[in-house]
């Protein structure tokens, strides 16, 4: 079967990633699983990305894993990123949620999904550094989320993918720090973000990602291209986070 990858418009791009066979994760120690975004789906352009999760995978995670009269709450790191330093679990808008209209309304221990969305490749010179995000949003983030949730409910941490020559997302830190507030691990599902074009993967770039690969691989630096992200679906095992 022949494959034409689409070109960036304004740099040469990399080869593209050849789909893999759906295979359990090595190093989280939980199951995987792999989502493709549905026939027609718009590919997710990182331009125009306001959230971590693509819309269809944001979506899918609350009529997976929440029943449409169960409470569904969410919080977004871009929105510590601001001056503000906004931080609060929020229902999600009718946009995102099919549900959002029958939804109860959360109270403290008795929701049903709680979303976190980490963004860990900082976008703009002001967003907080990795450090910074961890011990002033995913850790308040985890603590919150273990209040909100009754026990056995579910928490969704979805992880962007890193940037083109940085280092990993830094999942096992993040589901660390959960484990220590009380979640289990259930799932891994790996989100495809790129393009698909027959058995291919053509991820796709801004300007300073597709710059960033180049100018690694001609330095003979390994810069892997950005095609998917990580969500861990986690269950709340104790009544209250550990100190």
């Amino acid at each position: 079967m022949h494959n034409t990858a689409h070109q960036h418009p304004t740099d040469s791009r990399p080869p593209a990633a050849r789909r893999r066979p759906d295979r359990s994760g090595r190093g989280i120690g939980v199951p995987t699983t792999l989502w493709l975004p549905p026939a027609g789906t718009a590919p997710h352009d990182p331009r125009a990305a306001t959230e971590v999760l693509p819309p269809w995978a944001l979506r899918r995670v609350v009529t997976e894993y929440a029943a449409p009269h169960h409470s569904v709450v969410a919080v977004d790191s871009r929105g510590f990123g601001n001056e503000n330093r906004i931080f609060a679990y929020q229902p999600l808008p009718a946009c995102h949620d099919p549900h959002a209209a029958t939804r109860p309304r959360p109270r403290r221990g008795h929701v049903d999904l709680a979303v976190l969305e980490i963004h860990t490749s900082p976008t703009a010179p002001a967003d907080p550094d990795l450090p910074e995000l961890l011990h002033d949003f995913v850790s308040p983030a985890l603590r919150a989320a273990a209040c909100h949730l009754a026990p056995g409910a579910i928490l969704a941490i979805a992880l962007s993918a890193p940037e083109p020559g940085r280092p990993a997302s830094y999942a096992s830190r993040v589901l660390t720090m959960a484990g220590e507030h009380g979640f289990a691990f259930q799932q891994h599902v790996v989100i495809v973000t790129a393009e698909i074009a027959g058995d291919w993967l053509v991820p796709r770039f801004t300007d300073a990602q597709a710059t960033a690969v180049n100018t690694a691989r001609l330095h003979g630096i390994p810069a892997p291209a950005p095609a998917h992200l990580d969500l861990v679906i986690a269950t709340l095992t104790a009544k209250e986070p550990h100190a």
